[in-house]
């Protein structure tokens, strides 16, 4: 289960829906809202739904917003994962004038009369793991919402239905530990449902590459295009730096707004036991209107499943069965380690590995045994092997003067009782 609690400072106009454009949480927004193909992500109710199939437990988002320059951001969220089979949210968003709005002004000099203002957006999602159920050597999940959304501004009310429709397909491990994931959806496509409404539709496509930086540090960056259908492209790109994925630095760049540019944002996470806390902070500058500040707090219980690899494993398990049969159990240990769980030859692999310790062990043992055991003189061989042949095993006889060295004093004797041992063994 995953719990997040979201506080932000928001300064913005409002035309019809532009809501729907604002950035929700604190790290999507921290990264120029570069969310397309973020897989796994939580805050995937406000951007690509696609990217809740992958979520790593439950989600509650409750949200509420601080009010800046007499308005008042909120938000929150729930959801529900079936692992492995889809993922069930609902959440809602709005942006509500907290001083009151003076309309209705009838002549000159009339006060007017103050009335509400504000928009509400509520949504349910579905998200599915489509490579789960195919059972693909990679990530691909789906997701749709549906949205409701009303606007009221003066004495007028605006409302409308959307959907948003999305894939998102990821490749881990395409080298050690780096993956390449794709994401696309179509955001805010519907009806009016009051004439003369247009609506904010886009298709957004965005790409993220994630990598790891040795055994301490982690490196993602993406990038997401924005279509939209009634307005110009707007371009975004984002980027997280994480320490031990404890801490983490973001940034971004929003192209092609009115009045946002540069993002920045924070993060810490932390882990206890199963429970899993997590921290973000955005900031996001908005010219004139002042800046977006929102903070969110995630609480994470339990643990997804591993996302699929590219590679199967099956190179790896061949050419550890390859070592073992040439006695290199080292390297056939190793072989079998790097194949990953998700591998149809892990367990497999496991029975080999155990093989190739227990030879290992073996020789380990062996050694440290010619260590402890002295090695017998020339003289005590020769007398072993007179042993042998009074019992008539001349054949340990024979093997044991064949140890005995060219420029021993009693090399000359032993290759002479060899022959003896050979006639008599014919004999016999």
């Amino acid at each position: 289960m995953i719990i997040a609690v979201t506080l932000s400072l928001q300064a913005q106009t409002i035309s019809s829906f532009d809501v729907l454009n604002i950035g929700i949480g604190g790290a999507a927004a921290a990264v120029g809202q570069t969310a397309a193909a973020d897989t796994g992500s939580a805050e995937g109710v406000f951007y690509n739904p696609a990217t809740l199939g992958s979520l790593e437990g439950d989600l509650a988002l409750l949200g509420s917003f601080n009010p800046y320059l007499g308005m008042a951001l909120w938000s929150g969220a729930v959801a529900w994962r079936i692992p492995g089979v889809m993922t069930l949210a609902a959440s809602g968003f709005g942006l509500v004038f907290t001083e009151p709005i003076i309309g209705d002004i009838l002549y000159s000099g009339d006060t007017g009369r103050a009335l509400p203002s504000g928009d509400y957006v509520f949504s349910g999602h579905a998200a599915f793991p489509l490579g789960s159920y195919l059972k693909l050597p990679f990530l691909l999940d789906a997701g749709v919402s549906v949205r409701y959304a009303m606007e009221t501004l003066d004495d007028v009310s605006i409302s409308g239905i959307m959907a948003d429709a999305g894939l998102v397909i990821a490749f881990t491990n395409l080298a050690e530990k780096h993956s390449i994931a794709i994401g696309a959806y179509g955001r805010n496509l519907g009806v009016g449902l009051t004439s003369g409404i247009i609506l904010p539709s886009a298709v957004t496509a965005g790409l993220k590459y994630h990598g790891k930086i040795g055994k301490a540090f982690g490196v993602k960056a993406m990038f997401d295009a924005n279509i939209f259908f009634n307005d110009a492209p707007k371009f975004d790109l984002g980027a997280e730096f994480d320490i031990f994925n404890v801490a983490f630095i973001r940034s971004g760049y929003m192209f092609g707004y009115d009045a946002r540019g540069f993002t920045i944002g924070a993060g810490a996470r932390i882990a206890i036991d199963t429970m899993k806390f997590r921290f973000d902070y955005s900031f996001v500058p908005l010219g004139d209107l002042g800046m977006h500040h929102a903070l969110e707090l995630t609480v994470m219980f339990g643990s997804g499943a591993p996302a699929p690899v590219v590679n199967d494993g099956r190179a790896q398990f061949e050419q550890g069965e390859a070592f073992l049969r040439e006695a290199r159990y080292r390297d056939a240990a190793d072989s079998f380690a790097s194949i990953s769980p998700n591998s149809p030859y892990y367990k497999a692999a496991l029975e080999k590995l155990a093989v190739a310790e227990s030879q290992l062990a073996a020789q380990d043992r062996s050694k440290v045994t010619a260590k402890a055991t002295p090695a017998k003189s020339d003289e005590d061989i020769y007398i072993e092997a007179i042993s042998y042949a009074k019992a008539k095993d001349y054949r340990k006889a024979i093997e044991l003067w064949k140890r005995i060295q060219p420029g021993s004093e009693l090399y000359e004797r032993a290759q002479a009782n060899i022959q003896k041992a050979i006639e008599r063994s014919a004999q016999e």
